[in-house]
């Protein structure tokens, strides 16, 4: 008995492909004349019936089914139609077949292989695919970047390796500090954990014809909802690049982010400018197909952002709170704390510390062991890498 319908509206199909095989195929490929490819799954049967699960698939996801990239539960659920054929066979009668379209919210788990059960085979997913940066990212559930130069003299669709792999790291780093702020999961880490590091990272997919241009793609899928950290990321970044060289209004920016950011974004600039552009150009989308978002540097602007980042001087302020022994006096307004990993040096804030406060620092004994709070007015020269900063005692408890 042919497990595949004939004469319905699915077209002439052909199996292409078994992946998994117990008597019958159980889980296939296949496609018709028009060259619409299905994934096909055996869902379940009776004495007299059979039913299947036919997914619609582009060459694109099923390349990414095929190599692992996507796990088969995934697949199904995330459909890139949105919806699965569910078929229903009799064994009896070749011409009995029931077709009734379900959407993806409508499949039941016990439908579906368990989740992170995936294929793995060998399989050409740098094949590049013309098509819009919407249909690249839903059809690899993968947040999806697109990085062209246009290239000051150039004829061919080629860039120097050293200038380019420069830019790539450096865009793949700013990328990173920019995480390392807005995720709630690392911002509390000093620097990017390995985790932060390895969801962020980019693969490479293509390189394609015109301006020279690098595809790539989150190296993690997408969550439930088609949005990635990556993506976040770039949205930030936008933000970010759209202030030009305004050097109020990137002060402004930068404060909101960790110290290192400006740095990262200024080796951005300095490689970008290495590479004798016209124009750089950043196209990014989701995997739900939703967000979406470009933008670019000229030559102008690169050089006019560089030389107003580099005369830059970010100033942060931080609230620290502290346990440690009283080593230098309250004297001239000054105070000493030691912690345990820190000595704290700096100045008595007496337009904020309380009267009760104030008693305490006048009586207060070298060695004596105080809770105190901390004001931190961090200085960085983007220019130099130089970070220095000045503490101002802001409230302290004696501790029995």
């Amino acid at each position: 008995m042919s497990v595949l319908p004939e004469n319905t509206f699915l077209g002439n199909l052909e199996i292409i492909e078994i992946y998994e095989y117990f008597d019958r195929p159980l889980l296939f490929a296949c496609k018709n004349t028009a060259d619409s490819i299905f994934v096909v799954l055996h869902e379940s049967e009776t004495d007299t019936s059979d039913t299947w699960i036919y997914l619609t698939v582009s060459v694109q996801r099923l390349n990414h089914i095929r190599s692992g990239a996507m796990d088969l539960y995934s697949a199904f659920k995330k459909a890139e139609t949105g919806f699965v054929w569910r078929v229903r066979m009799n064994r009896n009668e070749i011409a009995d077949v029931e077709i009734v379209a379900v959407s993806v919210f409508q499949l039941h788990d016990d439908q579906l292989p368990d989740a992170g059960e995936a294929l793995n085979l060998n399989t050409p997913t740098l094949e590049r695919r013309d098509s819009s940066v919407q249909r690249r990212a839903v059809q690899l559930q993968r947040e999806y970047v697109e990085f062209s130069l246009d290239l000051l003299g150039q004829r061919r669709t080629e860039a120097p390796i050293l200038v380019l792999s420069e830019i790539m790291q450096n865009l793949q780093n700013f990328l990173i500090s920019i995480a390392h702020t807005i995720s709630d999961l690392h911002k509390t880490s000093k620097t990017p954990t390995r985790d932060l590091m390895q969801k962020m990272e980019l693969s490479l997919l293509d390189v394609s014809s015109g301006s020279f241009r690098l595809e790539m793609a989150s190296s993690e899928q997408a969550d439930m909802f088609g949005d990635t950290l990556v993506g976040d990321a770039l949205q930030e970044l936008n933000k970010i690049v759209v202030l030009g060289s305004d050097e109020e209004q990137l002060q402004t920016a930068f404060a909101r982010y960790k110290a290192s950011l400006p740095k990262e974004y200024l080796k951005l600039l300095k490689s970008i400018r290495s590479s004798r552009i016209n124009e750089a150009h950043l196209r990014w989308a989701s995997a739900n197909g939703r967000n979406v978002g470009e933008t670019s540097w000229s030559s102008s602007r690169v050089v006019s952002t560089i030389d107003v980042i580099e005369n830059m001087v970010i100033t942060q302020r931080n609230i620290i709170h502290a346990t440690g022994r009283l080593t230098g006096a309250f004297t001239d307004r000054e105070f000493e704390i030691q912690t345990d990993d820190k000595t704290y040096r700096g100045r008595i804030d007496r337009q904020v510390i309380s009267i009760e406060d104030n008693k305490i620092i006048n009586n207060a004994r070298l060695g004596n062991r105080y809770d105190v709070e901390l004001r931190e007015e961090m200085t960085y020269r983007i220019s130099t890498d130089e970070t220095t900063s000045k503490y101002y005692l802001k409230n302290i408890t004696e501790i029995d």
